[in-house]
């Protein structure tokens, strides 16, 4: 049912696309990463429905923070809604590889100050949390983010994170309350969900979200991620489904696909998504009529 148009833009690691609709352009927010191995925020202006012709490209928006800071190794962006940013702010440990915390900041004139971290661990989930895609529902912004539940070994013993999209809701968007609610459950041969992305359409919610494997998931077509969809009726309880997938098959995405984020425009879908390497060979587009979704 996608359509896929190919790469719009190469030339960089260009990891979970983010865009933003805006009167005149879309605005594509991703991550690079730099020769220390650290993430940083990059935005790229296009053409409203035709993302190939750029207008406009802005680097390091937001760079890693200070030592001993929630995102002192990193910063990944993941949603946006009014004047709010919200990205993954990364941190090494040495139990395990990595921690993260998903973060907010402020637009204030054309920059973002970062306020810090809206979703860490709590009672109800002690894991990181990443990856967050947003949707209001009623007087609610739903959050829908990763959370990581464990960690597992992979094909050369090494830990990697196990994770699933739980929920939580907020108000004004800067306090979040976790409801301790999964919304989409990993199955039996799962270790990874995420980059949850939703739209609303005839009275369904559609979730559009990436799913891997726990050894190999780097390498291994089979178990390296791929774009799945689920629907739901309130927004709160899902029911996967084996429609509307992006699977691999270009030659830019031979391995995989990943980080779905899904707008709806006019008469169609638009999804911009990675391919191999987790970003590596650049940003992917793809778009449905929405006669078609169902």
């Amino acid at each position: 049912m996608w359509q896929k148009h190919g790469l719009i833009y190469t030339g960089s690691k260009a990891q979970c696309p983010v865009v933003s609709v805006n009167d005149n352009y879309w605005r594509i927010y991703f991550t690079d990463r730099d020769h220390y191995n650290q993430n940083f925020a990059n935005y790229l202006d296009v053409e409203k429905a035709n993302p190939t012709r750029y207008l406009y490209r802005k680097e390091r928006l937001l760079s890693a923070g200070k030592v001993g800071s929630c995102d002192s190794a990193g910063v990944m962006p993941t949603a946006f809604h009014g004047n709010y940013l919200y990205y993954i702010g990364w941190t090494l440990r040495q139990d395990v590889p990595y921690f993260n915390y998903t973060c907010i900041a402020q637009k204030i004139g054309e920059s973002y100050v970062k306020l810090g971290p809206i979703l860490s661990p709590t009672l109800l989930d002690p894991g990181y949390s990443g990856t967050l895609g947003i949707y209001k529902i009623g007087s609610n912004l739903v959050g829908y983010y990763l959370s990581c539940i464990d960690w597992l070994p992979d094909e050369n013993n090494k830990l990697q994170p196990s994770y699933d999209i739980k929920i939580a809701t907020s108000i004004d968007g800067a306090a979040w309350s976790k409801l301790g609610k999964t919304a989409i459950p990993l199955k039996i041969d799962e270790a990874g969900i995420s980059s949850a992305t939703v739209i609303r359409h005839k009275k369904l919610y559609h979730m559009w979200f990436s799913v891997r494997g726990s050894r190999n998931f780097r390498t291994d077509k089979n178990q390296a991620y791929k774009i799945r969809h689920a629907t739901s009726k309130d927004g709160y309880n899902w029911t996967r489904d084996e429609n509307h997938a992006i699977l691999p098959e270009l030659e830019f995405e031979q391995i995989m696909c990943a980080y779905p984020n899904v707008i709806k425009y006019q008469d169609k879908l638009h999804m911009f998504y990675n391919g191999d390497g987790f970003g590596q060979t650049g940003i992917a587009y793809a778009t449905m009529e929405l006669k078609n979704l169902c």
